[in-house]
């Protein structure tokens, strides 16, 4: 009896990849940030921490993992509004957490249906849509450059 509840309950147990691999917070990447720069989100201070930031290669379409500054967010937050302030000066910027394509399509292949409804209620998949923060943009009030730009900034800081 227990052989057969372990081989029907596997499939349950083994289908949400995001819910298992996953953590339950998502970086946010400060790109350029000041050194008195400081993160509020809901009037708490999240401390400004060493997170990893993949960035595909232009060409060979390879992943380069970078250490820079950032931010943790809640997986469980569908949208944060984190107010930066810095020399005096303080902006708010809105990071919406999306459904990570990566999950997806893991989820597709290895556990279908079961494993869309387990990784959407725990939210495991979620990762931010803008994860790359202009830092001197928002607290300057000028407009940040694009995502795209920003990798780029990133990939030249890290040289």
């Amino acid at each position: 009896m227990k052989k057969l509840f372990l081989l029907l309950s596997a499939p349950f147990l083994l289908s949400s990849c995001a819910t298992l691999f996953s953590g339950s917070t998502t970086p946010a990447v400060l790109i350029d940030p000041p050194s008195d720069l400081v993160v509020t989100e809901d009037g708490t201070r999240l401390p400004i921490e060493k997170v990893q930031a993949h960035v595909k290669g232009n060409i060979d379409q390879s992943t380069t993992t970078y250490y820079t500054s950032g931010v943790m967010l809640n997986k469980k937050v569908k949208k944060h509004t984190l107010t930066l302030t810095s020399g005096g000066k303080s902006q708010t910027v809105v990071v919406t957490l999306r459904a990570g394509i990566n999950w997806i399509i893991l989820d597709t292949f290895i556990g279908g249906p079961i494993a869309y409804v387990i990784d959407g209620v725990t939210k495991k998949w979620r990762i931010a849509g803008n994860k790359f923060i202009d830092a001197p943009a928002v607290v300057n009030n000028i407009k940040q450059r694009r995502q795209g730009q920003l990798k780029r900034v990133l990939k030249r800081g890290a040289r």
